[in-house]
């Protein structure tokens, strides 16, 4: 920035040579600077001269160009670097939080902060500031190249021009805040309406509500670009005003200098034409930084949103480990409570369970009763508010947690199905060279879902489920979950109402899979219907967050709150 400011200040004052000798030829041989050159150099003819000042300066203007290019480019270059940084560390920030963070957290605020608000810092923010330094240099060798031939007329048209844009910045600087708050509120707002849409377009579609988003999103979208009309207003209306004060400023020296020199337009001449190429260079200059200053404005919002997210935010990349934890004997929950982050009234209460190493155990209870809270805490995602999960004696821990993850096989009753084929849907998250398709074929027919890909699909493996598995059916992404799990073939299973939307034939099929890996796997299922935990080796009666009975089907039947639970 320091050499473009140099160069902008040395290609402006190449040319008051230039001009001073075509208005006034004998500054050859009364300027002493004039004369060595020419001496020096041996021209003999006044037009060589001439020419040699006209290449000199043309080299110097051409030199400042080329800075300049290679100076914004280098500035891009280290914006857009800027972009990506912080995308990834914000990506980050967001991924390493614990589960809890994301319990009342709206994902869309979290794409849009990644996506958009960190494109704005980057280029309302990072980009202006470097343009304002950039410009602000530029601007102050300029003044001082005209300074240093004219102060007097030089300081009354910078003075107006400064003082123009001082009132201008005076008056709209509280609204360009104001404007970058609501822009950030209604930029929320659309991708807000524009998610939940997509999301539930079967019920949107079903309901006729289609007018009901339109308006809203209608009512965001005009607001947000309403908010980008009235910035590029204030950012382009001083421009206008700019060129009326130059033109007028520059009459004005044009007169003052004539009367200064008595009429004589020769000696005037390198002077106007100096006056004129500094305006030309200057008065971008002075309104790049005005807009500069209004679009760092306008995006300070955006700014102190990220900064005070980035800051706040401690993360850790956790590195992809292959060592598990499995147990031999026993997972044991010991006196377990839990509440949910900002609430008064425990999830759980005092939970005790002895899960035996390779049973078969299920988990029931009415909706709200606590079930999949506790699979959360048992799976790591969730720490116990009091009490301890251990696995033999092994208490879980966070330098842990990660080990006993990777010995689980989790399936939830709304299965993630990425935008990909059914194969990367079972091997989800394994790089295309480790895809074991042999394993993948065994773990759809455990999943009872083979014969449907191989008979049903034109594309079989290859087949695309589209967002959210939208091509399929819910049994049919719960069976492709199912499928995720047997694959990764691991020692311990978590069915968390993962049958709940199959069909009793196929639920058979698939608990008959199940079976044939009693003794082998501990697997740990979590039903409403009774006929999917019938058969476990223990069942655990959950009701209000509180283990209430616990046994063999044949056992609980006969108690009396799991009696009423069963005739419901």
């Amino acid at each position: 920035m320091l050499l473009q400011a140099f160069f902008e200040l040395v290609s402006i004052t190449s040319i008051f040579p230039l001009f001073s000798v075509l208005s006034d030829p004998s500054l050859i041989e009364t300027n002493s600077i004039f004369k060595i050159l020419y001496d020096l150099l041996k021209f003999n003819n006044l037009n060589y001269f001439l020419i040699a000042l006209s290449i000199f300066s043309f080299f110097l203007i051409t030199l400042r160009t080329i800075i300049s290019f290679t100076s914004n480019f280098l500035i891009s270059r280290f914006v857009r670097i800027r972009s990506h940084l912080i995308s990834s560390r914000l990506f980050k920030v967001y991924v390493s939080q614990p589960y809890p963070f994301f319990l009342d957290k709206n994902s869309a605020e979290m794409g849009k902060t990644i996506l958009t608000e960190v494109e704005q810092v980057v280029g309302g923010c990072i980009y202006p500031s470097l343009q304002i330094i950039a410009q602000l240099l530029i601007s102050v060798s300029i003044v001082i190249a005209v300074i240093a031939i004219n102060p007097l007329i030089t300081f009354i048209p910078l003075c107006v021009i400064l003082i123009m844009y001082g009132i201008i910045v005076f008056l709209i600087r509280n609204r360009t805040l104001k404007y970058g708050e609501d822009r950030a509120i209604f930029n929320a707002k659309r991708y807000k309406i524009t998610q939940e849409l997509f999301a539930g377009i079967k019920e949107v579609k079903l309901s006729n509500n289609e007018s009901f988003y339109f308006n809203e999103f209608d009512a965001a979208s005009l607001n947000y670009s309403r908010l980008f009309i009235k910035i590029a207003i204030f950012k382009d209306f001083p421009r206008y005003l700019l060129e009326l004060i130059s033109i007028g400023a520059l009459f004005s020296i044009v007169i003052i200098l004539l009367f200064i020199s008595n009429n004589n337009m020769g000696s005037i001449l390198p002077t106007i034409s100096l006056f004129a190429f500094a305006g030309i260079r200057i008065l971008p200059a002075f309104q790049k930084l005005y807009q500069s200053f209004i679009t760092m404005r306008f995006n300070y919002s955006a700014l102190k949103s990220l900064k005070n997210t980035l800051i706040k935010s401690e993360f850790s990349v956790k590195k992809k480990s292959t060592k598990i934890i499995i147990p031999n004997q026993k997972i044991f929950i010991k006196e377990v409570n839990y509440f949910y982050p900002k609430s008064y009234k425990p999830a759980l209460i005092d939970i005790n369970m002895n899960i035996t190493a390779k049973t078969t155990v299920g988990i029931v209870g009415s909706t709200g009763s606590g079930k999949s809270t506790l699979v959360d805490i048992i799976v790591g995602l969730l720490d116990p508010s009091k009490g301890q999960i251990y696995i033999d004696d092994i208490p879980l821990k966070n330098k842990n947690k990660n080990h006993w993850q990777n010995s689980i096989g989790y399936v939830s009753q709304d299965i993630f199905i990425s935008d990909d084929t059914i194969r990367k849907n079972i091997a989800l998250g394994i790089e295309e060279e480790e895809i074991d398709d042999k394993r993948i074929e065994i773990a759809a027919k455990q999943a009872n879902i083979y014969n449907f890909i191989e008979n049903e699909l034109s594309n079989k493996f290859e087949t695309k489920l589209g967002e959210r598995g939208i091509r399929v059916s819910g049994g049919q992404k719960q069976r492709i979950g199912l499928a995720r799990a047997f694959y990764l073939d691991p020692p311990i299973l978590i069915l968390d109402e993962a049958t709940s939307a199959l069909d009793n034939q196929t639920e058979k099929g698939i608990l008959n899979s199940l079976n044939k890996l009693k003794n082998k796997k501990t697997i740990i299922m979590i039903a409403h219907r009774l006929t999917t935990v019938k058969n476990c080796d223990k069942i655990f009666f959950i009701n209000k967050g509180k283990l209430i009975a616990q046994g063999s089907f044949e056992e609980l039947i006969n108690t009396k709150e799991f009696k009423t639970f069963a005739q419901l």
